[in-house]
């Protein structure tokens, strides 16, 4: 909402398939490009992504231990699934085939907990940290690892994403399949060491997600696509229309002009 109402543009900064592999040639791309939405598909299907509020090199960032870590609230991961909807009223108008399922987007937002928001180094690029990586991304871009982390509260990402929502599933909270369900919609493989600063601990603990959910599920990833928006044209839209609501009407300009004193 901050950007599509408000007019900007999006615009696709990286693609993997375009644009080849590389965290560094991605980070060079997306440096000083403002606010980037980074989606990515794994080879089971699922969808995951992350909201970054800048996305560049970690160089200048809050240093924590030996680690940089820059960004701001504004971040937040998310899962795309599909919420199992209530079958359609029958007639000749609707179409039963597509009335089952459809895409749900599940944003996990900032927990307040830390300011671990994101993270770009040779070690890959992580957003979201303390008790594990909510998302990791090697430096080839083709493997990574998402588990609960303080910073969002997020439950694994492929997990989420794999999770088929209805009434009684609250992917939003993390409560998410069993080992086995997951396993048999997502097909991905868990981790429970993964990489990150402690997966498994207690943050892992206290999600509520069951079986390899605790720890990290790592992936491997299809496709990849960072999207920018022009906020100088979205900021440009926001004055004019504001401008706009106090433009006078013609008639009120002409009266205006009438009654006004005439110069000498």
């Amino acid at each position: 909402r901050r950007f599509g109402n408000a007019g900007g543009r999006w615009h696709l900064l990286f693609s993997t398939h375009r644009d080849g592999t590389s965290l560094a040639h991605l980070l060079r791309t997306t440096s000083g490009a403002g606010p980037c939405l980074l989606v990515l598909r794994d080879v089971q299907g699922n969808l995951f992504g992350a909201y970054c509020s800048s996305l560049g090199d970690s160089e200048g960032g809050e240093l924590y231990g030996d680690v940089r870590f820059y960004g701001c609230g504004e971040s937040f991961l998310f899962a795309i699934t599909r919420l199992q909807l209530p079958s359609p009223p029958t007639g000749p108008s609707v179409n039963a085939e597509s009335g089952g399922a459809r895409l749900g987007l599940y944003p996990y937002r900032w927990t307040h907990r830390n300011t671990h928001f994101i993270r770009s180094d040779g070690e890959g690029l992580f957003v979201g940290s303390g008790g594990a990586h909510g998302l990791w991304i090697d430096g080839s871009l083709l493997h990574g690892s998402s588990g609960r982390c303080e910073t969002f509260a997020n439950p694994p990402l492929p997990f989420a994403s794999a999770c088929v929502a209805s009434a009684t599933t609250d992917v939003a909270s993390g409560c998410l399949p069993s080992e086995a369900e997951a396993a048999g919609g997502g097909g991905n493989e868990g981790d429970g060491g993964g990489r990150g600063d402690g997966g498994g601990d207690e943050a892992g603990g206290e999600a509520g997600v069951e079986g390899e959910g605790e720890g990290e599920v790592r992936f491997e990833c299809a496709a990849l696509e960072v999207w920018g928006v022009d906020e100088i044209g979205a900021a440009r839209c926001v004055f004019v229309r504001a401008t706009c609501m106090y433009v006078p009407r013609a008639e009120d300009r002409g009266g205006a002009r009438q009654g006004a004193p005439q110069a000498e």
